[in-house]
């Protein structure tokens, strides 16, 4: 049974239970007169309660399982939109986020765990003097860092991928026409995906 099927089945459940439950007392209050049954009960048990008192308890008993029943249904038919709603959010949420790092004036560079370039932004790219994106993507972060920095420039990522502060620090980069630049590096790990 698919997700979002079962997602509104339970609440329609719950609002067919509600709604027998609703009908069997207020069925069981009339149909056995419950009043007149508690009040020879009181007596015969010599409880001392007047079971007029309780009369107004069935009826309001009876009416607030009709409306948990009311709001259990507007729950469920509400439920899957509101599931729409959210995903209509979070995806609005990721596109404004990937714009405004596609559209940084500071170069970003994400890569995997491996070091292997997953997405650079026109930032970047313009930094290392490449055409396009594929031309970074899948290789390694450290192909752009000079020689003499590689060792660094792998502490910091190490580093980075343990979860510990890491200093922005100055790191030497080779572009891609060869001509170097000096770069303030700064990263920081994603460990929600």
């Amino acid at each position: 049974m698919p997700p979002r099927f079962r997602l509104s089945l339970i609440p329609a459940v719950e609002v067919l239970v509600t709604v027998a439950l609703t009908a069997g007392a207020f069925f069981l209050a009339v149909h056995y007169n419950v009043a007149s049954l508690l009040d020879a009960l009181s007596t015969r048990a010599h409880l001392g309660f007047d079971s007029a008192d309780l009369g107004p308890g069935f009826f309001v008993l009876s009416c607030g399982l009709g409306l948990m029943t009311l709001r259990r249904w507007k729950e469920a038919t509400h439920e899957p939109r509101t599931l729409a709603h959210t995903r209509d959010i979070l995806q609005e949420s990721e596109d404004r986020y990937r714009s405004l790092v596609e559209m940084s004036p500071a170069p970003m560079v994400v890569s995997d765990p491996r070091g292997r370039i997953v997405f650079v932004n026109d930032a970047a790219l313009h930094l290392l003097r490449l055409d396009a994106p594929d031309a970074a993507i899948g290789g390694s972060i450290v192909e752009f860092v000079k020689p003499d920095s590689r060792a660094r420039a792998t502490d910091l990522y190490a580093r980075t991928l343990a979860g510990e502060p890491v200093p922005t620090e100055e790191i030497r980069l080779c572009r891609h026409d060869g001509t170097e630049v000096a770069v303030q590096m700064g990263s920081s790990a994603d460990h929600h995906r």
